[in-house]
């Protein structure tokens, strides 16, 4: 799970989260309060990644580089992506295994599943800015791709938060075992 919270700050998707501000949203999804659960990260955009991508480049009649931008924001969605599903299927397993795990590992892999799923969060404003600074310089084919891309993301995130519901009913049902 570490690599995707690196590999989305690495590329600059996303800002890094602070620990403290992570453990909060999981404990606060553990006893029930989870208006506060989805917010692990501070907002914002990352400006730098929408300055520096290739996307951005001007060629020298002052137009984008729609090929280039096209590219490089597909391979990102997809990477992206790809990172989300390794970590759910991980998460799948320790739903499926349930004997394979303690409490105390639980309460970790909740709080790197809260994580991930805040990161994927900001990580999908980022795309969501990125399409509509380069909409305009697209031809209506790209910009499908990109948003059947960008729909897929947004889609296997929301399987990711599922998966750390899933797993904090599972820690729920250790803890009540444990104390009958």
């Amino acid at each position: 799970m570490t690599r995707l919270e690196d590999t989305y700050v690495e590329q600059g998707w996303v800002h890094r989260v602070r620990s403290m501000t992570s453990a909060g949203g999981w404990m606060n999804r553990l006893t029930g309060q989870s208006e506060n659960s989805d917010t692990p990260i501070e907002r914002g955009v990352p400006v730098e990644y929408l300055v520096e991508i290739p996307y951005m480049i001007n060629t020298d009649s002052g137009a984008l580089v729609a090929d280039a931008s096209m590219a490089r924001l597909a391979s990102d969605l997809d990477e992206a992506d790809a990172l989300i599903r390794d970590v759910n299927f991980a998460a799948q397993v320790l739903i499926r295994e349930p004997s394979a795990v303690t409490r105390a590992s639980l309460a970790e892999d909740i709080e790197h599943l809260e994580r991930a799923v805040g990161y994927s969060r900001q990580a999908l404003d980022t795309f969501n800015s990125a399409m509509a600074d380069i909409a305009g310089g697209l031809e209506q084919t790209q910009l499908a791709e990109l948003e059947t891309r960008r729909a897929r993301f947004a889609r296997d995130a929301e399987a990711l938060r599922d998966r750390a519901d899933d797993i904090a009913q599972l820690r729920r049902t250790l803890m009540t075992g444990a104390s009958s």
